[in-house]
Formats: structure tokens, C-alpha cells, sequence
């Protein structure tokens, strides 16, 4: 992938964070409004397309993303991770689970690095783990219910 793609996308990654981050503690965010600040965003074309991408359907399958990372994170209530930490959880496994075009360790080494520079010290390595196991669990692509197994299934 080219360097300045990548930079756009990691752009649109810390935008869709932001968003994300006021759809949580909003109770979500409709169309509009992630279209009107990303409108206030100045940013190209190219990063508000792939941010309203991240964010929409994020938001869309947040129930299913909530229950695979709920199965994997055993120890952790999703209610009870920081804000942050399960946003960029979500937002990585939509990407991993439904973006087909981004490599697997892109997705994953890009919320490590949001979660290092977002959120606690430990929080990279909590991200990493949890990603890692979902991608091995699920696979690039695949989510449950399409002939893969279900989140609490053992594998």
C-alpha cells in the first residue's frame, strides 16, 4: 500500500475513533451528524469516505462486534473496558471482519498503534491480544453465522 494512502487511512481511523467516541457516550450518532462533522473535518475526500465508512458500519453491526469481542475478552465486560479500548476494538473488527481490501496486520498493528497513543500504557497490548484472536477465530472476512463459528465456539 502506498505511504500516502496509508497515512490518509490512518487519518481516517483517528477520525472515525473520535466520532465513535461521541456515538458511545451519545448513544450513537445518525447519519447526518457524522456526515456534518466530517464536513467540518477539513479533510480530503479520500479520508472522509473511508472514516464515514469505519464509523457507519461500525455502528451498524456494533451488536454483533460487541458479542464476538464479549466471547474473546473473556475477563472484560464490554461495558467495562474504557471508552477508547472498545471503540478502537470495534472499529478494528469491523475492518478486519468486513473490509476485504486492508491486510489483516495492517488493521490490527493500526489500532495498536490508536490504542498506544489514545489510551493507557497497557492498552496495546490488550488490543493486540484481542484482535490476534479474533482474526485467528474468525478469520479476514468472516463472521459468524456464513459457515464460520459462532463467538462463543470453541476452535
Amino acid at each position: 500500500m502506498p505511504k500516502q494512502r496509508q497515512r490518509k487511512r490512518t487519518l481516517a481511523r483517528e477520525l472515525a475513533l473520535q466520532l465513535l467516541y461521541m456515538a458511545d457516550e451519545n448513544r450513537g450518532l445518525a447519519e447526518e451528524d457524522v456526515d456534518y462533522h466530517l464536513e467540518t473535518a477539513d479533510a480530503p475526500s479520500e479520508v472522509t469516505a473511508f472514516t464515514r465508512q469505519l464509523v457507519l458500519g461500525t455502528q451498524s453491526r456494533q451488536a454483533q462486534l460487541d458479542e464476538i469481542i464479549s466471547a474473546i475478552a473473556v475477563n472484560w465486560k464490554i461495558s467495562r473496558m474504557s471508552v477508547v479500548d472498545r471503540n478502537i476494538l470495534r472499529m478494528a473488527s469491523y475492518e478486519l471482519l468486513h473490509i476485504e481490501d486492508i491486510p489483516p496486520k495492517v488493521s490490527i498493528n493500526e489500532a495498536v498503534d490508536l490504542a498506544k497513543k489514545y489510551s493507557t500504557a497497557d492498552s496495546g497490548s490488550f488490543v493486540n491480544g484481542i484482535l490476534d484472536k479474533i482474526l485467528s477465530r474468525h478469520g479476514k472476512g468472516k463472521t459468524p453465522g456464513k459457515g464460520n463459528p459462532s463467538p462463543g465456539a470453541k476452535v
